[in-house]
């Protein structure tokens, strides 16, 4: 079953930004309903890459405002993410609107 889809014309060769945005149905996904992503192509041509960022419409920053909210909640000065973290030490204006409650 597709959920979404987004074509996009090829500009040039060489590396270049790309961005879209992908619409669901509220319905169509249960909250952290596992799913595929998937990046298609026609015929023979073929796409590197680099990164994708795949962030909720409501994304603060690039996080969720769910874990934004657990994190607050732990009341913790350091909040591991994946393979990165957030501190008072990295992101000070990211923290203060954390601990003012103005993030979410």
């Amino acid at each position: 079953e597709v959920f979404a889809t987004q074509k996009l014309q090829l500009a040039a060769a060489g590396w270049r930004r790309y961005e879209f945005s992908l619409e669901l149905q509220r319905s169509a996904l249960a909250p952290r309903e596992a799913a595929d992503f998937v990046v298609a192509t026609r015929d023979e041509t073929r796409v590197l890459i680099d990164q994708i960022f795949l962030f909720p419409a409501d994304n603060l920053e690039g996080m969720n405002p769910e874990m934004i909210e657990m994190a607050r909640a732990m009341r913790s000065p350091i909040v591991r993410f994946g393979g990165n973290f957030t501190s008072v030490t990295t992101s000070a204006t990211a923290w203060d609107r954390w601990t003012s409650g103005s993030a979410c």
